[in-house]
């Protein structure tokens, strides 16, 4: 299923990670988007692009 802002702020915090880490890592910009609690304003990426609980802790994972 796919993931939500929540769940990406607890993986994060279990991670001891923040966001901006993340994003400078290189990680998939929808899976920075959802860690950050943001919101797409673009409909196609709102809507068909999901990403899952493993796809959010391997791009915090990219952090070292």
């Amino acid at each position: 299923y796919a993931a939500t802002r929540e769940e990406g702020l607890i993986i994060l915090s279990e991670y001891n990670r923040d966001p901006w880490d993340v994003d400078r890592a290189g990680a998939n910009q929808k899976c920075c988007d959802l860690l950050m609690g943001h919101v797409s304003k673009d409909t196609g990426n709102r809507v068909y692009n999901h990403k899952t609980l493993d796809e959010l802790k391997a791009a915090v994972e990219l952090v070292e």
